[in-house]
């Protein structure tokens, strides 16, 4: 019965997960989408966006006629109120003129209400600069967005061929431990008989246990890469594709880079707005002594309901004029101080760009040219490994001569796994930093991590 409810509820809870989370990912495109689909940063930035958006759309609803209705309801028995009050409903008698019913009127119930519309007809301009700063809001948290988007698909990258790589190193050392044990065994019989120096002996056994100790730090970051690609992906997303057998990549001019990251980045768009933004504050500010004007006409009735007999109608202009202002000078002191202060950290951010762009590109470009040379290290080494193996059959090497080759082939293929993790990194962070980390170049990597030997 237990196990019966397990499964089931087991079962529940694969159906509740969505099909694309339960799928293995067959690509790396995949495993980057999934992670941005589930992306909490790249959530919150679109909730900004919306705001931004709702608000752009609310300053330009501001320009459009306002409707308010108004209503009270009084009781009391003051001559002035009473007197008001049948002003108001239009409902005099001669008996209301009598000195004793102007004096004591008795409790009177006054019931008001009242429609007004009102139209900015000039606003000194805060209208205008409203909509602005909503466009510059908007164009911000759009950069936002895919600041946030491009920083996802980096994070997924990253642990991704983190990942390939610590489980193929791994790989790597379980076979070189599993190739080398054999003839460790073998020597420890001979030298049981006196054929094999027990320096020998313990050196490779040394050499052979220094593998297992770097097999078990390879399996313990394996295992937190995954854990940190599942926590990414919501679900563990099983044998990665891949051999890390790098491929080649599209060649860009780091001018022709450089010249889109100064459109593209998202930091710079959202310092140039922050810039924009503290300009027109500053208008704001200059402009802070201008009059605002607004028509209105309203509509009040006394008494009980809209009788036309009851009510009264006005209509007019009014302004308010802010002199004597003592804050103004101040005011626009500090604003174009922020103005200053914003252009300033908008050409901090352009040159913290350009050198992020060239210390990406300096090292993306050095992992490409260290490749080929580390892959004929890898092939050189485990040539040697091949020739030694007859050799120490033969008498002719030692085991430990057997035992530094196998390590010498592992740190070969070590060496080259770091350098393609390297220079597949290397190409995500420089298409960050050029503002191009988006779903072609996704594709690129995944194209390039594909290749197969």
């Amino acid at each position: 019965m237990i196990d019966t409810l397990r499964n089931s509820i087991a079962a529940f809870l694969i159906l509740a997960v969505p099909a694309w989370a339960r799928a293995a990912p067959a690509s790396l495109t995949e495993i980057v989408d999934r992670a941005v689909r589930r992306s909490p940063g790249l959530e919150g930035a679109n909730a900004e966006l919306r705001r931004s958006r709702s608000l752009l759309l609310e300053t330009k609803l501001a320009r459009l006629p306002v409707l308010s209705a108004g209503a009270s309801a009084m009781r009391g028995d003051g001559p002035v109120y009473a007197f008001s009050s049948l002003l108001g409903r239009r409902s005099f008698t001669a008996a209301d003129f009598a000195v004793d019913a102007l004096n004591r009127p008795g409790y009177v119930t006054d019931v008001r209400g009242s429609l007004e519309l009102g139209i900015p007809l000039f606003t000194g301009f805060r209208l205008s600069r409203a909509s602005e700063m909503g466009r510059i809001s908007v164009g911000r948290a759009e950069a936002g967005a895919e600041a946030a988007a491009q920083r996802a698909r980096l994070e997924a990258v990253d642990a991704s061929v983190r990942l390939l790589a610590a489980e193929t190193l791994a790989g790597v050392l379980e076979r070189r431990i599993a190739s080398a044990a054999p003839d460790l065994a073998d020597a420890e019989r001979l030298r049981k008989n006196g054929l094999v120096l027990g320096s020998d002996y313990f050196a490779a056994q040394a050499v052979l246990e220094g593998l297992r100790a770097w097999k078990s730090r390879a399996d313990s970051d394996a295992a937190g890469q995954r854990r940190r690609l599942t926590i990414l992906l919501g679900s563990d997303p099983g044998p990665l594709p891949g051999s890390l057998e790098l491929g080649a990549l599209p060649e860009a001019s780091e001018d022709d880079l450089l010249t889109g990251a100064l459109e593209r980045r998202a930091d710079l768009r959202q310092a140039r707005s922050d810039a924009a933004a503290a300009r027109v504050a500053e208008r704001g500010a200059r402009d802070g002594i201008l009059p605002r004007v607004e028509g209105f006409a309203a509509l009040e009735s006394a008494g009980r309901g809209l009788s036309p007999d009851a009510s009264s109608r006005i209509a007019g202009v009014r302004a308010a004029f802010p002199f004597g202002d003592p804050a103004y000078l101040s005011r626009s002191q500090s604003a174009r101080a922020m103005v200053e202060a914003a252009e300033a950290g908008a050409r901090a951010s352009e040159e913290a760009a350009r050198s992020e762009l060239a210390q990406a590109a300096e090292g993306y470009r050095g992992a490409v040219a260290a490749y080929p040379a580390t892959r004929r290290m890898r092939d050189l080494a485990l040539q040697a490994l091949t020739l030694f193996r007859p050799l120490y059959k033969e008498g002719r090497q030692s085991v430990l001569d057997v035992l530094r080759a196998e390590e010498a082939a592992a740190r070969a293929e070590a060496a080259r796994l770091e350098t393609a993790q390297g220079a597949l990194l290397g190409y995500a962070r420089l298409m960050l930093a050029a503002g191009r980390l988006d779903d072609a170049a996704v594709a690129d990597l995944g194209r390039a991590l594909e290749t197969r030997p």
